[in-house]
């Protein structure tokens, strides 16, 4: 990991989770833009859960794997089918692209993370 790491996973989980901060209100312009609500940390939530981080995490899903591809996901914070496949492809993804994401469907921290990041960037994310 590079030296910047330690300080963009401040940034990041600023952003994610709504700690004000300079950095981390820059860096979720982009996602409030489209109003993703702030998620809040409860640990690998199951399928068909209605959670606040699963309703983020399609939130931020939606912004990573857009049309024409992808149409959007209900923003429901239920992980259902769909959003479990789409979430799966985003992990496989991004790990193609180096971010090393456990590859199980669900949204855990880092997952959350690169997500947000990756919102932050769609025009880096080729997938």
């Amino acid at each position: 990991m590079g030296r910047g790491v330690p300080a963009l996973l401040v940034v990041l989980c600023a952003a994610l989770f709504g700690v004000g901060t300079a950095g981390g209100a820059a860096a979720s312009a982009r996602v409030a833009e489209v109003d993703c609500p702030p998620g809040h940390l409860v640990p690998n939530p199951g399928p068909g859960q209605p959670n606040p981080v699963v309703r983020r995490g399609q939130c931020l899903l939606n912004l990573v794997l857009r049309p024409p591809e992808y149409e959007p996901l209900p923003v429901d914070g239920i992980s259902g089918p769909e959003t479990t496949r789409r979430l799966v492809r985003f992990q496989q993804c991004a790990n193609a692209l180096g971010a090393g994401l456990v590859v199980d469907g669900r949204f855990g921290m880092a997952t959350m993370l690169h997500l947000l990041w990756w919102a932050e960037h769609p025009e880096d994310f080729a997938c």
